[in-house]
């Protein structure tokens, strides 16, 4: 933030602290300088004392203006407000079917939304805390609605999708978790089984134990010979052991590559600490 040595402006510090510690930090820093802090609203201000023929200009219709000029009304001045748009509101207004708006640069949008519906270019809500807004709601008699952000049960369609029929966004999103999660234990199981680091289709292995190639050919005499002597208890200490080490000390993952359940991992490795066998901590 370079300002050639003068001091940075509300704005610009608040626009640094957003950049550098991100909305958590901005909100932070608002509150800190009384910005973001619920309203200390208790009700409107007692103005009184107006000079007869006495006026004032309030220059911009938005919300605070217009309150201002109602305030003023009330105690008795002559009120004018000067407004550079063709509406009042300031920032805060609603575009409905029939309404057309131009943009900066020439654009002009026609809304074609069905009776009824409705798009606020500026605010969507109101915030609980915001009392002197709400106050003013109710003393005007403006109708409100409730703020739905999200609705488990609403439906979401697309002719590409779902074979083009619509679904609730509860089902969808409970698929779309299921099939991310069964994304990442095909991929972490590959990672674990692959023994040079190069994951190839053959490492793949689904969710209902199926690969996406047949794994490559081994030479098995070598391994079984290796085998030979010792007792199946030993062999199965052997895999469970290196297999749990290739996983990292991961009862989880090594149980789901063995075919076993995490509870039969964990006897198994309690039998082997009892027994005196070194056993990978779990992570």
């Amino acid at each position: 933030m370079e300002l050639g040595g003068r001091t940075p402006t509300r704005r610009q510090l608040l626009s640094a602290i957003a950049a550098v510690g991100g909305t958590a930090a901005l909100y932070q820093a608002m509150t800190s300088l009384g910005h973001a802090a619920e309203t200390q609203f208790t009700g409107p201000p007692n103005l009184a004392g107006a000079r007869k023929g006495a006026s004032v200009i309030v220059l911009g219709a938005g919300l605070a203006g217009l309150l201002a000029a109602h305030e003023l009304t009330k105690a008795g001045y002559k009120v004018q407000i000067l407004e550079y748009q063709d509406r009042a509101g300031g920032r805060n207004w609603s575009l409905r079917g029939g309404d057309t708006y131009t943009e900066l640069g020439g654009a002009t949008q026609k809304v074609g939304y069905a009776p009824g519906n409705y798009f606020n270019p500026g605010p969507w809500r109101i915030p609980h805390h915001h009392k002197t807004l709400l106050h003013y709601c109710k003393a005007f008699g403006v109708a409100l609605e409730p703020f739905i952000q999200f609705n488990h049960n609403t439906w979401i369609h697309s002719s590409e999708s779902f074979g083009g029929k619509p679904v609730r966004f509860k089902a969808a999103a409970a698929d779309f978790e299921g099939n991310v999660a069964e994304l990442q234990d095909a991929m972490h199981r590959a990672v674990l089984l692959s023994p040079d680091g190069y994951i190839g289709p053959e490492a793949i292995v689904l969710a209902d134990g199926s690969r996406l190639a047949p794994p490559a050919p081994t030479v098995g005499k070598p391994v079984i010979a290796s085998l030979v002597g010792q007792t199946v208890e030993e062999v199965e200490r052997q895999l469970i052991l290196q297999t749990l080490e290739r996983c990292q000390g991961n009862r989880t993952s090594a149980s789901q590559i063995l075919g076993i359940s995490v509870r039969t991992m964990r006897n198994k490795l309690k039998a082997f600490v009892e027994a005196g066998i070194a056993v990978v901590p779990a992570t």
